[in-house]
Order: C-alpha cells, then structure tokens, then sequence
C-alpha cells in the first residue's frame, strides 16, 4: 500500500525484475526513521556484513 514501495515495485517490472521482500537481522537508520516518515531499505546485497569474509556479489548488479 505504500507509494515509495509501489513506485519501485513499478521500475523493477519495467525492468522484468519483481520485488523480493525478505526480513534481515541487520540494523539501519531506516527503523529510526519509519516513525516519522515513510521509508524502506534497498538491501546492496552484501554478504557476511562487518566480518573479513564480507563481500559483494556482482552478478545481480
């Protein structure tokens, strides 16, 4: 129901992807933020965050 999330499942589909929501453990400014305004986060896929074995895959860019 939320337009900001409405507008980037519409760019993903004009790009023939589809939005895959999924829960992280992750922490970010975003949780702070959802009381006042209306915000999600985008995931950069990073792996294995805050470690030595954290990376990005590069392929889904």
């Amino acid at each position: 129901d939320e337009p900001l999330l409405q507008a980037y499942r519409n760019v993903l589909a004009q790009r023939g992807a589809t939005l895959a929501m999924q829960p992280t453990f992750i922490g970010s400014d975003t949780s702070g933020l959802r009381p006042a305004i209306k915000a999600f986060t985008v995931s950069t896929g990073v792996v294995n965050e805050h470690s030595v074995e954290e990376y990005v895959a590069l392929a889904p860019l």
